[in-house]
């Protein structure tokens, strides 16, 4: 179903938008037409392909501020329970996305294991700068309980990361492009790594009951026992959260976003 967003005139614009873009336009207060556009295309391309009943929370990082970059387009409510982002310390926002200063910034998603079927698991984002060192992207650690659900890119100037998923599976990797689309997934008993929409690595595994921990999902850094540690200092302009992807529909899913993104200028 379209929507037609409402002006301040309480007449329809033109143009119709998706029931989502619609929410997200009211809720960020955004109003030009080529974010609310490139939203669109986006959100009609992942209906299309099947891909919408798959995500839980994805963040475009559009409309250059933290009262913007916060929503989440697939509930855009300013509410925790929506998966809001929680931006702690120093970040810059600005039409090019969101950029950390890498020593007390981060974003809380307010999404914990337990929002999820943690065993058909997906997350990913679109990196615009490949800093090397030992920092964090995505991710928690229950030292308690042992369990490790965390990505470190660039790890060192050869571009070496890693991700580890559970009490100890870990893919390790090869970074090739400095500005890279990342997905990780835990699919059928399989960790799996792509970058750009090819896979680079694939490890086999059982993940064990993640749902037990009640921590949420750090960007940018890692969620140590409810303190953040490892910021990243990486610029990036997009992040998701969703049920496990296949080969196919990580390409897929790739290629829209990179799309939304060339529509954006970015």
């Amino acid at each position: 179903m379209y929507y037609g967003i409402i002006n301040s005139m309480n007449r329809a614009v033109v143009s119709s938008y998706t029931a989502r873009t619609t929410a997200f336009a009211t809720a960020t207060g955004i109003t030009d037409t080529t974010i609310l556009g490139a939203l669109n295309t986006f959100d009609l391309g992942l209906i299309s392909n099947g891909l919408d009943t798959k995500m839980k929370a994805v963040y475009p990082f559009v409309g250059g501020s933290a009262s913007t970059n916060k929503y989440n387009f697939f509930d855009a409510r300013d509410l925790d329970i929506a998966y809001r982002l929680t931006f702690a310390g120093g970040w810059t926002h600005n039409s090019n996305g969101v950029t950390p200063n890498g020593t007390n910034a981060y974003a809380n998603t307010n999404f914990k294991p337990s929002n999820s079927t943690y065993t058909n698991f997906s997350f990913g984002y679109n990196l615009k700068s490949n800093t090397y060192g030992y920092l964090c992207e995505f991710g928690l650690n229950d030292s308690g309980r042992g369990y490790k659900v965390h990505d470190f890119p660039y790890s060192d100037v050869a571009g070496n990361g890693f991700t580890a998923y559970g009490t100890g599976d870990v893919i390790n990797y090869v970074d090739t492009s400095v500005a890279s689309f990342i997905t990780f997934t835990q699919f059928s008993n399989q960790l799996k790594r792509f970058e750009n929409g090819t896979l680079i690595n694939t490890v086999s595994n059982t993940p064990p009951n993640l749902s037990l921990t009640t921590l949420n999902y750090f960007i940018s850094a890692r969620n140590l026992d409810g303190s953040a540690q490892f910021y990243s200092n990486r610029a990036k302009n997009f992040q998701f959260i969703s049920d496990g992807l296949t080969d196919a529909e990580s390409l897929t899913f790739r290629n829209l976003v990179n799309n939304m993104q060339i529509t954006l200028g970015r």
